[in-house]
């Protein structure tokens, strides 16, 4: 009895030891997130570790929400291996723990899944830029958890680590390969490689307010030295949106906006700069957009002080041509209508006003006409004229008869349908003789070459373009001997084409001259070249805008970066001709390129859509001198200059010899001539034999002497005298 009940007692004290010793699910390992790539051999696998008392049951779940779990039947044991991963496995995963003494539910851990990156949009090729120019370039990926590391020849660019990049101020040193490292949990690629190289030949100005002041530009500006300085100043006109404004050069490379002038208000549209009153100063012939709109000239009286004329009434906007056509010394206007108001000649009268003389000119019929253009085509020394028209598809040209008349021209260049914008005079191929670009507008632009005879030919080889061109412009970029031509497009992009030298042309591609675009879906009205910096190289502005008038939008100027080619810039002032000398050839022969070749410059005031040429500019590539350098006044004076040294900026006065009888009875001569220039003053009694009387050197910009001669001209029957 007592040994059975001792194994009773003991059996009690086991089993409530057993009791006692029993343990709930413990997880000791939690499952942690996994990431797998979708493939048909992946596999994803998630552990978790657990004490307790056995046996521990196992029970993995999935779920897409966090909420709404759902077993996974495979799930059943501390291991869940999931194999071909694919996209209906991502969520997030626990595993319950059962065993006889309760439960325990893991942390929630996160199965991604997904694929290497895989690109939709792969960066695209860049246009050839010019220095100081932005750019920007883009690539789009798919996938998870995505990296993007944008990198030049190889090596990563700090900063530039999202889907799309953006240069700015680009130099020679950003050049290179460009490619996106795009990289995930899942995976890396790389993107496609595409380079950027630079244009050197010019450089994009970014900064000022000449290139970031908005507006919607009325056709475009013009330049000129209005104070005097040197220096080259800019005048913009703009319609509607913004104001116009007048940029005066710091002769640093920046402009400065001018303040307080009295034709800067919001409804002045300016049109060109011009010595109307032969005084030294510029003018401005400056258009009001009142009701109707108002035409002025705003006369530079100096000190800042003008007086404003006003000569004309329109209903709507017009561009105006400057030339003196009848050789009086003074500069005339035609102003061209755009609305379908008749066209009108004014002569000046030399006091200030003019005097409309529409019956010096035939009567054409009403039309929307874009800018006209003064040129002496026929090379008679008077100033014929070519107006283009939109609505009428067609040109006309107006030829000088040498009395103050104009007369209708028939040539090809008038017998061409196309609705024409704009006209460009120069000689391309240094023949002497003025050429002509007809800029249409949805039509064919086109150069006609100058055959001598008043007509006209297209030669093949020459630009030629189809679409919406508004204007072209002539000049020696690259100073090589040669004119080269500008063309700007409404929305179809500006063009440049490089003169080869032999009477065909080269397109270039290259550079943000023909890559850029306006903002806002704008277009480009016109360019101006002028060398603004006085380097010798021709630099370009742009002007920017809509018909409608309803884009904000910037204008564009370049920086001529230059080379090794030489050049001379050719100033005149008249004393008999115009001050401005318009109208004036300048021809300079020297010898390039292996052989010796003439130029042909014009001197233009221009107008809004045709640029002006104040200035004589010659390219003169490998050439050690000006041969000859000669100057055709258009009061008729021809002056010839020779061994002229390249690479500087001559001014040169018009001589002038006027003489009248003194009171002490003796003849005296004034003598109007250049700096530095020696003249020799004779006199003859017949027109046949010449005397030397006396040589004569100028001093300053414009040198006057006086010359008495002391034999009392009661001496002679007649006397004659002249410079040369």
């Amino acid at each position: 009895m007592k040994t059975k009940l001792y194994l009773l007692v003991a059996g009690v004290l086991l089993a409530t030891a057993g009791a006692g010793l029993a343990q709930s699910p413990t997880i000791t390992d939690q499952p942690q997130n996994q990431t797998n790539t979708i493939s048909s051999s992946s596999t994803a696998t998630f552990t978790v570790g657990a004490t307790g008392t056995e046996p521990l049951s196992y029970q993995w779940q999935q779920a897409f929400d966090l909420v709404t779990y759902a077993d996974r039947p495979e799930g059943t044991n501390t291991t869940l291996v999931i194999t071909n991963v694919g996209n209906l496995d991502s969520g997030n995963y626990r595993v319950i723990i059962t065993n006889v003494e309760g439960s325990v539910t893991s942390v929630v851990a996160r199965l991604y899944v997904g694929v290497a990156p895989l690109i939709g949009h792969q960066p695209t090729n860049w246009p050839v830029l010019s220095l100081g120019a932005s750019t920007g370039n883009r690539v789009s990926a798919s996938g998870l958890f995505l990296n993007y590391q944008w990198r030049r020849n190889g090596e990563p660019l700090s900063g530039q680590t999202r889907t799309s990049i953006i240069l700015t101020n680009l130099q020679v040193a950003d050049e290179g390969d460009y490619d996106v490292l795009l990289s995930s949990p899942f995976g890396s690629t790389n993107s496609r490689v595409v380079s950027l190289v630079l244009d050197p030949t010019f450089t994009k100005i970014t900064t000022g307010r000449v290139v970031t002041d908005l507006g919607s530009c009325a056709a475009a500006g013009c330049w000129a030295d209005y104070d005097g300085d040197g220096y080259p100043d800019l005048c913009v006109a703009r319609f509607n949106l913004g104001t116009s404004a007048i940029y005066h050069n710091n002769r640093d490379g920046t402009f400065a906006r001018m303040a307080n002038l009295p034709f800067q208000n919001p409804q002045d549209w300016f049109d060109t700069w011009a010595d109307f009153d032969n005084d030294g100063r510029l003018d401005l012939v400056n258009a009001r957009f009142s009701s109707p709109l108002t035409t002025y000239i705003c006369f530079d009286n100096g000190q800042g002080s003008y007086s404003t004329v006003q000569f004309g009434l329109s209903p709507s906007w017009f561009s105006c041509a400057i030339a003196d056509y009848n050789r009086d010394g003074f500069l005339d206007l035609y102003v061209a209508n755009v609305d379908g108001s008749q066209n009108r000649l004014y002569r000046n009268n030399g006091n200030r006003s003019f005097t409309l003389r529409n019956s010096d000119t035939p009567s054409i019929p009403a039309a929307s006409f874009g800018g006209p253009c003064w040129g002496d085509y026929n090379d008679d020394n008077w100033p014929d004229l070519y107006v283009p028209s939109r609505s009428a598809n067609r040109s006309f040209m107006f030829r000088n008869d040498g009395r103050g008349h104009l007369l209708a021209a028939t040539n090809l260049v008038t017998l061409t349908p196309g609705p024409a914008m704009a006209g460009a005079w120069g000689d391309y191929d240094n023949d002497g003789r003025l050429d002509l670009c007809v800029v249409c507008f949805n039509g064919t632009t086109a150069v006609y070459r100058n055959l001598g005879n008043g007509d006209f030919e297209r030669p093949a080889g020459t630009p030629t373009l189809v679409g919406p061109n508004n204007f072209a412009a002539w000049a020696d970029y690259d100073n090589d001997g040669f004119l080269d031509l500008f063309v700007s497009g409404s929305t179809n992009g500006n063009k440049l084409f490089h003169n080869n030298g032999d009477g065909t042309f080269t397109q270039i591609t290259t550079g943000s001259i023909v890559n850029d675009r306006p903002m806002g879906g704008a277009g480009s009205y016109t360019g101006l070249w002028f060398d603004y910096d006085n380097d010798g190289f021709l630099d370009l502005c742009v002007f920017n805008g809509d018909d409608s008038s309803s884009i904000l939008t910037a204008n564009f100027l370049y920086h001529n970066n230059g080379n090794s080619n030489a050049w001379l810039k050719v100033k005149l002032l008249g004393t008999v001709s115009n001050r401005d000398a318009v109208g004036a050839k300048v021809r300079a022969l020297a010898t390039y390129a292996g052989q010796s070749r003439w130029q042909r410059r014009d001197i233009s005031s221009g107008n809004s859509y045709n640029g002006n040429q104040r200035y004589a500019h010659f390219g003169l590539g490998d050439a050690t001198n000006v041969t000859t350098l000669r100057i055709e006044w258009p009061s008729g004076t021809v002056e010839e200059f020779s061994d002229i040294s390249p690479r500087q900026f001559l001014t040169i006065v018009e001589p002038s010899l006027r003489g009248a009888l003194g009171s002490d009875g003796l003849f005296h001569l004034n003598m109007t001539m250049s700096t530095n220039r020696v003249y020799c003053l004779e006199s003859s009694s017949d027109l046949v034999h010449w005397t030397s009387r006396t040589n004569c050197t100028g001093s300053g910009s414009c040198a006057a002497i006086e010359f008495i001669d002391p034999e009392t001209p009661l001496a002679h029957a007649a006397r004659y005298y002249r410079m040369r």
